[in-house]
């Protein structure tokens, strides 16, 4: 694993993902042009030190949503689901992030990720997971505030 590897998966944890789950992401997520090092170099200036972060994670998880494999799109959805309700904290909105995927038919996601809606369990998997992250984003310090 690589530097930008290691420190996206270290993201991920902090957001609340599992460590298994965050170094098998940061193993299986595609960087085919730009890693996560060098997206968060490319968005500090336009969106700060406090929001690189979290744009990046997400920038590289929606590119690699577009696959056949089940098990892996629904990772992918779970940690996006993590890293944005940790980078909004209490306001964010679980139906708000659940139609990203699937409330469009036209979304490019929908495609890929419309399999959630036939299964309770994985639905409240991401559900969990939306609680936890946003409970760790809303006790977020001072100083990750400002540095991310």
């Amino acid at each position: 694993m690589n530097l930008s590897q290691l420190a996206f998966q270290g993201y991920l944890e902090k957001t609340g993902i599992s460590i298994e789950e965050a170094e098998k992401l940061a193993l299986i997520t595609r960087t085919p042009v730009q890693d996560y090092l060098h997206l968060m170099a490319e968005f500090k200036p336009m969106m700060g030190a406090t929001n690189c972060k979290p744009e990046a994670a997400n920038a590289l998880l929606y590119g690699s949503i577009f696959q056949d494999n089940r098990q892996e799109n629904f990772l992918f959805m779970k940690a996006i689901i993590s890293v944005t309700s940790y980078q909004f904290g209490d306001e964010a909105d679980f139906s708000i992030q659940i139609a990203n995927f699937i409330g469009d038919k036209n979304n490019d996601n929908y495609e890929y990720c419309s399999f959630i809606q036939e299964d309770d369990a994985l639905m409240r998997e991401l559900k969990e997971q939306f609680i936890k992250s946003k409970t760790l984003g809303s006790r977020k310090g001072i100083w990750s505030k400002i540095f991310g």
